[in-house]
């Protein structure tokens, strides 16, 4: 049945399925289906409420026409009924049926929830909008009966600590962490075993006093299984080696995932989330001034405040990182040596290069 133009606003406002909007360029938007070239008789109460409602609308008979078609198939088609259990299995995310896979929901920031697939634990490279939008081909409002019905919801955290689901108080969490792969059914030998030669060979090249290369191994270790207690400053001539220490050998121990690097913007950034999701924060060439030495004491206390991009500032976070800071330059680090909360070993003056292997200890 056509209906007359006098209900089209009427209609609009009233179904629960159609949205619509029109521009100043007098296009009207569907659904998201464009209809171009609206007649001159529309008429809203002010050119400034063009996309407000509600509003009185008049519509001339030929435009109607236009979209009757339109607006009763949208209005004929088969919606999923609520109540009933909904059926997603004709959807597929690379070739794999959307049943196979749970919906890990984050509670706090729903930017940052995925699909997992169940058994081989992979999340889906698909962002949660393009998920959105298969699941809608099915039918308006699949998507939020699709989230109702599957999502496991929790608070997101980085703990290394801690098994991947755990609960804490009345709150359930899931762990973000991921160990590095060598960690896997990995145990303490009964005897320490000696490192291998060129890793002797290396840290007695980078850290010739010996009481210094003890605190400095000492740091690294702590890094791989726990957390160190001071902020670590490499300061040195480049080419001895600093960046082999952290983005080679620490970054192979903590595994690529729980390594975050500092932008060269750190210390006027406000957003440090890195910091609270990693084993290691490394700020490459990064100077230390009087404000930023005071920030970096507060970021490695062992509860901090961080912001993260679009999430709300929370209580303080558990840190789990620890921080190495990186420069060429002296004059860039604004420290006193004996300030307990960094630890600024003594570096070669001398380049790296092959040596021969000595006892590291």
């Amino acid at each position: 049945m056509e209906l007359s133009p006098a209900s089209f606003a009427t209609r609009l406002l009233s179904s629960p399925i159609l949205s619509f909007k029109i521009t100043r360029a007098r296009t009207l938007s569907l659904n998201g289906q464009r209809i171009t070239n609206l007649p001159r008789q529309i008429d809203l109460l002010s050119p400034n409420e063009l996309d407000t409602l509600p509003k009185p609308l008049y519509v001339d008979v030929a435009f109607w026409a236009r979209v009757q078609a339109e607006i009763l198939a949208i209005e004929t088609a088969k919606l999923p009924d609520p109540n009933a259990p909904l059926d997603v299995s004709s959807l597929k995310i690379d070739g794999i049926p959307l049943t196979e896979y749970d919906f890990i929901f984050n509670k706090e920031n729903r930017r940052k929830s995925f699909l997992r697939h169940r058994d081989t634990k992979i999340a889906s490279p698909y962002e949660l909008a393009t998920i959105q939008c298969r699941l809608e081909s099915l039918g308006k409002g699949t998507y939020n009966q699709y989230e109702a019905e599957f999502a496991k919801g929790y608070y997101f955290r980085y703990s290394p600590q801690k098994p991947e689901i755990y609960r804490d108080g009345e709150d359930d969490y899931f762990n973000t962490y991921s160990p590095p792969s060598w960690l896997s059914g990995w145990s303490t030998p009964k005897e320490v075993c000696r490192p291998p030669a060129w890793f002797a060979d290396f840290m007695i090249h980078l850290c010739p006093q010996k009481s210094q290369r003890r605190e400095l191994l000492s740091v690294c270790r702590d890094t791989v299984f726990s957390r160190a207690d001071p902020v670590t400053v490499l300061v040195g001539a480049p080419g001895i080696g600093k960046g082999i220490l952290v983005d080679h050998i620490l970054n192979a121990m903590v595994g690529a995932k729980n390594i975050k690097k500092a932008s060269r913007s750190f210390n006027g950034n406000k957003f440090h989330d890195g910091m609270v999701n990693s084993r290691l924060f490394f700020g490459d060439e990064i100077a230390i001034t009087e404000a930023s030495k005071e920030n970096l004491k507060d970021y490695h206390s062992k509860f901090a405040a961080i912001e993260e991009k679009h999430a709300p500032v929370g209580a303080p976070r558990e840190m789990h990182a620890s921080i190495f800071i990186s420069n060429n330059y002296e004059d860039k680090i604004s420290l006193d040596y004996s300030d307990r909360k960094f630890f600024i070993p003594y570096l070669t003056k001398e380049l790296f290069s092959p040596l021969k292997a000595e006892p590291i200890l």
